[in-house]
């Protein structure tokens, strides 16, 4: 979103329009900007929001009349469309650019398509440095380290034009014949080894790109390198544990992963194995993409899964045909559903063919604590334990629990640390426990 900070005259008062703004808002506007003058016209101080350098192309510039407000209201609706790399890409295609007006902004917000950006590069040694790792410009190998990258970057920025940004530089395609980002990437890792040599690695990448990256970052293996950032695309960033990787196996699980992408489904059966098993190192998601075969999705229709039961089994879709109307599918289905222990994710169903995934554990207790952190417990000697270590301290910390768990035995013990602690007796016994509800809460006392 962007707002106009609007004034009158020489009056210091700003009158603030977001945009795309209501009729309304307008009118509102306007009223207040009228209680500061009635005679001078309307002009724009500046602008702000999510282009930072907006304000240097309009600021200034009279507002009234309808024209130029329906003007601003599109470019307000523009860019609030734009995603974050979008909005960058804009900024940086205002700096490179003769703008002369509303008109020429408009123009360029409505263009981006023709314009890229190379991530990372906010200089002329850094885009040097991209030009020789990325072969536009060849040089021997020995003499690589004793480039002046950053004469390189200004000779190709002064023939191309672009801007430098935050995030990275933008031109124009047409005058671009630099290698673009790749799209197919499914992670992209900044490597770092020293004296501000870095690199970017797409991956997955061949036997002769990883060559480069350590040629670039003049290392002879990757763990001399430090890990900056890591991209993933959506999801995965989510299920895979992104600590202690390395680019080898990182390159490994990206190579599988387009291999999944040829297969109608295979990745999704790939994020819904993650999202049961939850592997707790990069490694470990490594592994069970190797096993994807010990997996397999489940149709969403209990009456479905019915049939592929019997199929399993050797049935053929005449037998499946012949006993239709005399076979409770669906009932079938949801009985194997259990005993498969088929487990729903938000990528679909998932069932392990070699053996039953592992029953759920249930909760059975939760603390939580003032500062919003929260334990929650599957192991009741765990719980008990945590509980009666940190009774003593729930007046600073604002513990509070809940026993999630019907399990009398656990509630009574809970009761009797509580009443130990101020040297009292419990005064009930555990039948008691079996009448009272199956949630118990309590904070402090």
């Amino acid at each position: 979103m962007i707002a106009l900070q609007l004034k009158r005259g020489s009056s210091p008062l700003r009158v603030s329009l977001p945009l795309p703004a209501t009729p309304a808002a307008v009118d509102e506007a306007y009223s207040r900007l009228d209680s500061i003058s009635t005679a001078a016209a309307t002009k724009i101080a500046a602008v702000t929001g999510d282009i930072p350098n907006l304000s240097n192309y309009l600021a200034g510039k009279e507002i009234d009349g309808d024209d130029m407000l329906s003007k601003l209201n599109a470019l307000g609706e523009r860019i609030e469309s734009m995603t974050v790399s979008g909005r960058q890409m804009f900024a940086g295609a205002l700096d490179s650019e003769s703008i002369n007006g509303l008109d020429d902004v408009l123009r360029i917000a409505g263009s981006l398509g023709t314009y890229t950006m190379i991530d990372g590069v906010s200089n002329d040694r850094e885009l040097g440095i991209f030009l020789v790792d990325n072969g536009y410009k060849s040089f021997p190998e020995q003499v690589i380290p004793y480039l002046d990258f950053s004469a390189i970057g200004a000779e190709y920025y002064a023939e191309h034009g672009g801007a430098y940004t935050s995030a990275g530089y933008v031109l124009r395609k047409e005058s671009c014949n630099l290698p673009q980002r790749r799209d197919d990437a499914i992670f992209r890792l900044d490597l770092h080894s020293g004296e501000n040599r870095t690199f970017r690695m797409e991956l997955p990448a061949d036997e002769a790109e990883l060559e480069r990256a350590k040629r670039q970052l003049q290392v002879e293996d990757f763990v001399q390198c430090e890990l900056m950032r890591s991209d993933y695309i959506p999801y995965l960033s989510e299920l895979v544990p992104n600590d202690c990787i390395s680019v080898e196996e990182t390159n490994e699980l990206a190579r599988r992963i387009q291999e999944m992408r040829q297969t109608d489904g295979e990745l999704m059966k790939y994020l819904s194995v993650l999202s049961v098993e939850q592997p707790d190192t990069f490694h470990a998601a490594l592994e069970l993409a190797a096993k994807l075969d010990d997996y397999e999705r489940v149709p969403a229709n209990a009456e479905e899964y019915g049939r592929e039961v019997l199929r399993r089994i050797g049935a053929d879709d005449e037998l499946l045909d012949t006993i239709d109307g005399y076979m409770d599918f669906a009932g079938l289905g949801e009985a194997s559903m259990e005993e498969d222990n088929v487990r729903r994710t938000e990528f679909g169903l998932i069932r392990r063919c070699s053996e039953p995934f592992a029953e759920e554990k249930q909760l059975v207790g939760r603390l939580t604590y003032a500062n919003g952190e929260v334990m929650e417990y599957t192991d009741k000697d765990k719980f008990l334990a945590d509980l009666k270590e940190e009774l003593e301290f729930r007046a600073t910390t604002g513990m509070e629990y809940e026993i999630l768990t019907d399990d009398s035995a656990l509630r009574k013990a809970v009761d009797d640390a509580i009443y130990d602690l101020y040297g009292e007796e419990n005064p009930s016994d555990e039948e008691d426990y079996e009448q009272q509800p199956s949630m118990q809460m309590g904070g402090m006392m």
